[in-house]
């Protein structure tokens, strides 16, 4: 998806995707290119330009930064296609790991399928399982914090006649599959879809909105106050009406 962002990144995109890796060496062009992208996207879009944007600015804090190399001089920054290392024995994996670098910080699982690497040795910062981005993690975290949409678990093989009664309000739902990006589908005729979805997996159903009024707000962490030129910013309008300070899933929190 990269690619897309900018013809110049194109390569880049090409390389990490049959190669495996970015060199320190062509993370100078790299970035340039990333600087070149230009926050014009809306919607759903306009998250890919928030990752790019993120990207850039975490190589270069990283690179030959001495605050963070436990030698003190600071070092070059590789960027590894974890599929690439997952597709190593596991000590060819940790062997190459050891032999060529001190630190490994790993981004977010894409999808509770792609596992990351696990790794004491070198030390590794980043999340610990794919399950962060599963289901699992969303009801944990509505049980902990008491609160959370009207949500159903329903099991492979499934098939309803009728919706229950506690999702008639909502003219919109959301379904999610094991595996797959969530969709949101009108209320009207969900049950087709519903069914359709039950017959190869299990399904969470959860309501989504009453009179089409939801919307996704995507917040980039942590909540740095904007410059006066600066448009990549958190609408700060949005924030106030998510309420998120006074959010039980906020307290004592650390977001990686």
């Amino acid at each position: 998806m990269m690619g897309n962002l900018s013809p110049g990144l194109k390569t880049h995109a090409v390389t990490m995707f049959e190669v495996g890796k970015l060199s320190d060496e062509s993370l100078d062009s790299f970035i340039t290119e990333l600087g070149k992208v230009t926050d014009t996207a809306e919607g759903e879009a306009k998250r890919y330009f928030d990752h790019a944007f993120t990207l850039r600015d975490t190589i270069q804090f990283l690179r030959y930064n001495a605050a963070i190399d436990p030698a003190g001089i600071g070092a070059g920054v590789d960027l590894l296609r974890c599929e690439s290392l997952n597709s190593l024995d596991a000590s060819t994996c940790s062997r190459v790991l050891n032999k060529n670098y001190n630190l490994l910080i790993s981004m977010a699982p894409l999808s509770n399928e792609v596992r990351t690497v696990s790794s004491s040795s070198p030390y590794h910062i980043g999340p610990p399982v794919p399950e962060v981005n599963s289901v699992w993690l969303k009801m944990w975290m509505y049980h902990i914090t008491g609160c959370g949409p009207v949500s159903f678990l329903l099991a492979k093989g499934t098939r309803l006649l009728h919706l229950p009664p506690e999702l008639y309000p909502y003219d919109r739902l959301m379904i999610t599959t094991w595996g797959h990006e969530s969709t949101i589908v009108n209320t009207s005729n969900v049950l087709m879809a519903l069914n359709e979805a039950l017959s190869h997996s299990a399904v969470l159903l959860q309501a989504y909105s009453k009179r089409n009024e939801a919307e996704i707000v995507y917040v980039t962490f942590p909540f740095d106050k904007p410059e006066a030129n600066d448009s990549n910013h958190v609408d700060e309008e949005k924030v106030r009406r998510l309420n998120l300070v006074n959010h039980p899933a906020s307290n004592n929190s650390v977001i990686v």
